[in-house]
């Protein structure tokens, strides 16, 4: 088979977990399938940290179209009132001679390919926190995401809450929803090199003991509230817990130090260490204490497995995904109530042998989501597919 991935719009540390999905799952169609050929589809701008492909990888470049907001909203909207009819670029991919491509973030584009499509889908929060976004924004989504889950032959749904928001939401067909989590690599996984883990510490500057957030700064991260339970924490059980967040730092944002001082944080509590190299984060992983996800809305919740394969013990929000990725392992609060999140991190943070027993439980629920269990499936709805359509 000749398989095209869409990895138009990829650039580092500016994207979330479905980029991460991307980049991952590329590197694991290197590592697990030698048969089929792939061909990635880029712009010329586009930053894909992806090197030592093997000989079945190809890249097709295209020249990188406009960047400012505005032509982003028009081609939403020339990609939904055209979307039946070719243009330029769709006719340049439909020229490949591809049998089926996967477009891994949620939107097709351009939506007028008449190459078959295979879609992950990872969430759209826009329908049940629509505060989160501008207008133009919800606009923009309004003319792509119902779109894009309409046109792809079938869908592929990291998770049943997905699922269920796709069939009742847009009116999917649950024929057409594959359910196929994403998948952890294998670099992340405990580590007991002290130099490395030593460098680690030194180059970020963290404290010997710490909770990590790794989260970029978008309101349903609830970073607000998180710190505000730590605050709790210090002020009525003079407890007094180190926070390192990673992530980046949007525009237009307040700095997370002021929200902290506003909420009554000590600035010596709290470490913002902004974007993190990647080939960085199993190890900053290995260091914590544990991790906490306190986030309002997920479609999967990918930092929860990289630190449950980093043996790192995890606490997290009660909400839509979250439950189906951490299942057992983890330890659940509600992330609009700040003294229970507040309680749930304590109890975790002094009870060592509960940290150890969530440590083994999360090294074995990680086990479950490898990619070279993971990929078959892929290729089976690929292979699916392209059959369909020839």
């Amino acid at each position: 088979m000749r398989i095209g991935v869409s990895c138009f719009g990829h650039k580092l540390g500016l994207t979330g977990g479905a980029h991460i999905y991307r980049r991952e799952l590329i590197k694991a169609l290197a590592s697990f399938d030698h048969s089929s050929h792939y061909v990635l589809l880029k712009w010329d701008s586009d930053e894909l940290p992806l090197e030592d492909l093997p000989s079945n990888f190809t890249t097709v470049e295209f020249p990188s179209p406009g960047k400012s907001r505005a032509y982003r909203f028009e081609q939403a909207a020339i990609n939904y009132f055209f979307r039946d009819r070719p243009n330029a670029l769709s006719r340049q991919i439909d020229g490949l001679g591809l049998d089926v491509i996967h477009f891994p973030t949620t939107v097709i584009y351009p939506s007028n390919i008449t190459t078959p499509s295979v879609l992950t889908f990872f969430d759209m929060q826009q329908e049940f926190y629509p505060e989160n976004f501008s207008f133009a924004e919800r606009v923009k989504r309004h003319l792509i995401y119902r779109p894009s889950a309409q046109k792809a032959a079938a869908i592929i749904s990291p998770s049943s809450f997905t699922a269920d928001t796709l069939i009742q939401r847009y009116g999917i067909a649950a024929n057409k929803i594959r359910r196929i989590p994403v998948g952890i690599s294998n670099y992340y996984k405990p580590q007991a090199d002290l130099q490395a883990l030593a460098a680690i510490r030194q180059k970020y500057g963290l404290p010997e003991e710490f909770i990590v957030y790794p989260a970029n700064r978008w309101p349903h991260k609830n970073h607000r509230r998180l710190l505000m339970a730590l605050a709790f924490l210090h002020k009525n059980h003079g407890l007094r817990i180190n926070l390192v967040c990673t992530g980046a730092k949007l525009n237009n944002q307040e700095p997370l130090t002021r929200v902290g001082r506003s909420v009554g944080l000590s600035e010596q509590q709290f470490f913002d260490i902004g974007f993190v190299d990647m080939p960085d984060m199993p190890t900053i992983y290995n260091l914590a204490k544990l991790m906490v996800f306190p986030s309002l809305f997920e479609g999967f919740g990918i930092p929860m497995l990289e630190a449950m394969a980093c043996g790192c013990p995890v606490v997290c929000a009660n909400t839509t995904s979250l439950p189906e990725v951490g299942g057992e392992a983890v330890r659940f609060f509600d992330p609009l109530d700040v003294p229970a999140m507040a309680e749930c991190i304590r109890q975790v943070w002094d009870d060592a042998k509960l940290r150890n027993e969530m440590i083994q439980k999360g090294l074995g629920r990680a086990q479950q989501f490898k990619w070279e269990q993971i990929i078959p499936e892929l290729i089976n709805v690929y292979r699916e597919t392209a059959q369909t359509f020839t």
